[in-house]
């Protein structure tokens, strides 16, 4: 498993790469001590800048890359599911979702396009079926639809505008 630094404070790289051998025994072969080291020049590095960071599943696929500091995401950045597919790809605040990001199916397809916060859509964004189409636009509120909005049904035309609030279109009879 390896990790690249990149020190974004001064704008000049500084590139090292820092193998963490295979964790897969947790045999004691002088890793304890490779490990302690890692950490400790990671920890002066954070305190001293932002950093750029490559971070991998265990099998080698790329987890994380991106803004780092305080020893967790933050800044900008991409997340990856286990087998490789981009997941996220946006602003993170403490490991977090965080501003503005894209959200996507496994497949590939993008499920939402917007504002996070918390770790959830917040403000506007658009969401989308799985196969591609849009399904909404509109605001958002702790991941239901809130607010003003458009619903688009799967034939692509438009099923709803207004008022959306905890997930739901809301209507009135006039009777």
């Amino acid at each position: 498993i390896s990790l690249l630094l990149l020190d974004e404070t001064e704008n000049k790289s500084i590139k090292k790469e820092i193998e963490l051998l295979q964790l897969q025994d947790n045999k004691n072969n002088g890793l304890e001590e490779q490990i302690e080291l890692f950490k400790n020049r990671l920890e002066k590095l954070e305190k001293k800048s932002k950093l750029f960071v490559k971070h991998y599943y265990d099998n080698y696929e790329l987890k994380y890359e991106g803004g780092f500091k305080n020893g967790q995401r933050n800044g900008t950045g991409s997340y990856y599911y286990m087998h490789g597919t981009l997941l996220y790809k946006g602003d993170f605040k403490d490991n977090i979702y965080n501003g503005y990001g894209k959200y996507y199916y496994e497949t590939g397809n993008l499920m939402y396009d917007g504002k996070f916060k918390g770790g959830k859509r917040n403000g506007l964004g658009k969401e989308y079926y799985y196969y591609g189409q849009l399904l909404y636009e509109g605001e958002f509120k702790d991941n239901k639809y809130n607010g003003s909005g458009k619903w688009y049904n799967k034939d692509n035309k438009l099923a709803y505008n207004g008022e959306f609030k905890d997930g739901f279109y809301n209507f009135s009879f006039i009777f």
